[in-house]
């Protein structure tokens, strides 16, 4: 019935730009006006929530298991061509213990 607005609406900034730049000369030249916004900007940058860190260890543990994989299928493959050359050098030797 009612549509809700998909585009997010921007709230108008009251401050002119010579307003800005005297409150960023102000803070710049203030230690504690300079503390003061850093821990508001603290305050502002969102926690990472727990969840969000323990998809992050998961993601990183399939990577390490895809490697290890990979590195696990590679020796495989050097031991499948170990076992084969043993097989010929066996029968070589086979054939040269016949010979005597």
């Amino acid at each position: 019935m009612f549509k809700r607005n998909k585009t997010p609406q921007r709230k108008e900034f009251s401050f002119t730009t010579n307003q800005i730049f005297e409150d960023i000369e102000s803070i710049k030249n203030d230690v504690n006006q300079r503390n003061k916004l850093y821990l508001c900007l603290d305050d502002k940058i969102p926690v990472v929530e727990k969840q969000f860190v323990n998809i992050q260890e998961f993601l990183k543990g399939s990577d390490d298991l895809e490697n290890t994989a990979e590195t696990l299928q590679h020796l495989v493959e050097q031991l499948e061509s170990l076992k084969k050359d043993v097989l010929k050098q066996k029968e070589t030797i086979k054939d040269l213990v016949l010979d005597v």
